[in-house]
């Protein structure tokens, strides 16, 4: 039996970013990812880089937005601008690579189980500063799920 993958649509907002840009969006491909119910799609939005970011973005296999206005704002809704209508979520990770990609399915899986309706992660809350941390902390109510640091008032 055929399961349908759930789309989901990537924003990496980048500026400068060619030392990193395509370890970024390799970590998309990994076998753990390829095994998971979703399908991505990687918008690399370029914000006017001056080396070779949407070059390597393109050549990893990334659709690359170019947003020449400076500002990680106006980086953003070029990025949502461009999500194809079949996108069912929608993820920003930066270009930087200060976020492993993998962690990414932390984040998707209580979405699709209908256990909330955003989740907000932080590299910042766990020991090891690349990923976040084991701390859970459900908030039914808002339909909000905290992974990593919880910046929600009580």
């Amino acid at each position: 039996m055929k399961t349908t993958k759930h789309q989901v649509a990537v924003i990496i907002p980048c500026y400068n970013e060619a030392e990193n840009i395509a370890k970024v969006i390799r970590g998309f491909f990994t076998a753990r990812l390829a095994k998971a119910s979703f399908s991505f799609d990687l918008i690399v939005v370029d914000n006017g880089s001056s080396d070779k970011t949407a070059e390597f973005a393109a050549l990893a296999g990334a659709r690359v937005v170019s947003e020449p206005r400076k500002g990680k704002g106006r980086a953003m809704r070029a990025g949502f601008n461009s999500i194809k209508p079949s996108a069912e979520y929608v993820v920003m990770i930066d270009g930087d690579d200060t976020y492993r990609p993998v962690e990414v399915l932390r984040m998707l899986e209580p979405l699709a189980n209908n256990f909330c309706d955003v989740v907000v992660g932080s590299r910042l809350g766990g020991q090891d500063k690349r990923q976040c941390n084991a701390f859970y902390e459900p908030r039914r109510q808002l339909g909000i799920y905290s992974l990593g640091t919880n910046y929600l008032p009580d």
